[in-house]
């Protein structure tokens, strides 16, 4: 018999043992309800950190992050999560993550030299109006005459460009409006194909 002191009692293993028939030898920790017929179990603390990739979803059920597969542990508890370890999804799941190869070993170091040359090569395209298109050209030309590792195509180009030429110049204008004393502004709505552009003419002094 269970002592009834109390209505709900977690008990580590080796003191269940004492009070039970069942055998709870597969279980780490288990929640019991004296007034149920079936032991629940619970992903407690010492679960999470020995199983670090599963993640709690509620109603006794854990969600696996490697395989994304769902399963309840309510009333097997630890048994539960080793036998989805062994399945055959999280199985074949562990094997196509380590054929793959991380994103990382495909990555190349760029020093703050190189990124300083291909951003003043942005600059040098916004200045004369050339079009991000002719860098897929440029770009490979470069290569080509010069033997560099130099690599500032279309994408790249645009992508410097709009997210850190263009907020940076912003910022400078906003910063000597502030302390102008006299601004005049120009605008001039016009078509390029689909594109509607509206460019803004500053002069302050």
């Amino acid at each position: 018999m269970l002592p009834d002191s109390q209505d709900y009692t977690e008990l580590p293993i080796e003191q269940s043992q004492d009070y039970t028939e069942f055998s709870l030898k597969k279980y780490d920790m288990v929640q019991l309800n004296l007034g149920a017929k079936r032991i629940h179990c619970t992903f407690n603390t010492s679960l999470q950190v020995k199983y670090p990739f599963l993640a709690i979803v509620g109603n006794g059920k854990l969600k696996c992050k490697k395989c994304f597969g769902i399963f309840s542990v309510q009333y097997e508890g630890n048994q539960a999560i080793r036998r989805h370890m062994k399945s055959k999804k999280h199985m074949a799941t562990l094997d196509t993550s380590a054929q793959s190869q991380t994103l990382t070993k495909f990555s190349v170091t760029m020093d703050l030299k190189s990124a300083a040359n291909e951003a003043t090569w942005c600059f040098h395209t916004i200045k004369h109006n050339q079009t991000f298109r002719s860098m897929d050209c440029t770009s490979q030309l470069i290569r080509k005459l010069f033997g560099s590792e130099f690599n500032c195509a279309r994408t790249k180009v645009d992508a410097i460009v709009n997210n850190v030429l263009a907020p940076y110049s912003i910022s400078l204008c906003s910063a000597d409006l502030k302390v102008a004393n006299y601004i005049s502004l120009y605008t001039d709505k016009s078509n390029h194909d689909e594109i509607k552009c509206l460019p803004i003419l500053v002069r302050y002094f």
